[in-house]
């Protein structure tokens, strides 16, 4: 009889969430769509802007030129909802590549490059934006209504992208961390971890209402806040990634389980996943916010949007609940492992997307390296700037496996000597 009640409590957390996703679902179908195309004109405005760009660096205004270039990108690429608009129907990879197009069009400038290579430089630009607005306006007029707006079954579908590419990798932090405490039989200090999440939400919708109501950010200003949030939750990752690499060894961890784990565990290992937890909502928080503001003015459509980030957060719940359900079934060596490199990969994508958000804010140069892929998947962008500090990255990380290797040799000498 025990045993049925705990299955039935633990499918508790199931039940509620598919009920949840039904509701939200007959809340999203209920809504009529009404938002008109306009990609083709927005491309165009960039377009005017860059050429705008190009006869003031002709002229020698060089700083005007480049002035002028950011506006396009965070004045109208972005504030105009298409920078979004394509991670979204087209790729992020696609997103990214443009963006790179703009910071490439602001590096020839600032270098000081012949207008002929400037010239190139934006024809390239502006032919792919024009691809992407048409791609953009096909989008738009096969709706569910075959009319020339976006209906609400694809404003849900905005809106539940927008919450899960940018709360997957959240959730892996906070699951993994979750799950270690859990292994580790420290259950009582999974609560600074959701404390860290609490914390980063509220932060967040602090930062979004500062961004629009008081401080009035510009976009390179948003842009720069994301890529120092990003390259701190680096730091901190790469830090717990490698604190769990020097715990992998099966033997060495019984022993740290049976007379280390308190000191180990204590307020600065503590505060470090509690900030890794913080740190791993609060770097898209705020712009997440934002982004489904820019959605509703665009579509009036909250039924949908509601519904559309609640399957979302669902999805998401589902993800957090199998990993903490089923990690506990991993051998010690293994989970330590693989947790340890999904926290070291997310610092190494991190790395690559900070400084990436740094030169579009025009906080770090731009230096393009041609033969470099660009791999969204790991943060690698053709920028000498970004691949320096992964390839630093990669240093200290195989230094640190080497030093554990070392201990771990000593470690066993020892033993046999004694």
């Amino acid at each position: 009889m025990i045993i049925i009640i705990k299955k039935r409590r633990s499918a508790m957390p199931v039940k509620v969430l598919v009920r949840f996703a039904l509701i939200l679902f007959l809340l999203a179908i209920s809504v009529p769509s009404h938002a008109a195309d306009r990609w083709g004109s927005v491309a165009e405005r960039i377009s005017q802007s860059l050429e705008r760009s190009l006869e003031l660096y002709t002229a020698g205004r060089q700083k005007e030129a480049r002035a002028e270039v950011s506006r396009a990108y965070f004045d109208i690429f972005e504030a105009e909802g298409m920078e979004e608009a394509i991670a979204i129907h087209i790729s992020t990879q696609r997103k990214t590549e443009l963006e790179m197009g703009f910071a490439s069009i602001r590096e020839a400038i600032t270098s000081g490059r012949p207008v002929s290579v400037v010239r190139e430089r934006i024809d390239e630009l502006t032919t792919r934006l024009t691809e992407d607005a048409r791609r953009l306006s096909s989008a738009g007029q096969n709706t569910q209504y075959g009319g020339t707006g976006t209906s609400a079954y694809q404003t849900l579908v905005n809106a539940l992208i927008i919450i899960l590419r940018e709360g997957f990798e959240a959730i892996l932090i906070i699951s993994a961390l979750v799950a270690y405490l859990t292994r580790t039989g420290r259950k009582d200090s999974v609560r600074y971890i959701y404390y860290g999440c609490m914390a980063a939400l509220v932060a967040s919708v602090a930062t979004a209402v500062l961004f629009r109501s008081v401080l009035s950010l510009s976009g390179a200003d948003r842009e720069a806040l994301e890529g120092i949030t990003m390259l701190l939750a680096t730091a901190v990752l790469f830090y717990v990634s490698y604190w769990l690499i020097s715990k992998m060894e099966a033997e060495r961890w019984h022993h740290y389980i049976r007379t280390k784990v308190d000191a180990a565990l204590g307020r600065a290992n503590i505060f470090a996943l509690s900030s890794a937890a913080f740190l791993a909502v609060y770097r898209e928080g705020a712009e997440t916010i934002l982004f489904y503001e820019a959605l509703y003015s665009s579509t009036k459509e909250g039924g949908a949007i509601l519904a559309g980030f609640g399957f979302g957060v669902v999805a998401l719940a589902l993800v957090f609940l199998l990993v903490r359900r089923y990690s506990v079934r991993i051998p010690i060596k293994p989970f330590f492992g693989v947790t340890s490199a999904l926290l070291y990969y997310l610092a190494f994508s991190f790395a690559g997307k900070g400084v990436m958000e740094l030169q579009e804010a025009g906080w770090l140069p731009y230096t393009e390296v041609s033969w470099i892929p660009h791999i969204e998947l790991f943060g690698i962008y053709p920028s000498k700037e970004g691949i320096l500090l992964q390839a630093l990255m990669l240093l200290a990380m195989l230094v640190a496996m080497g030093y554990w290797f070392a201990t771990k040799r000593r470690g066993v000498h020892s033993a046999g000597s004694m």
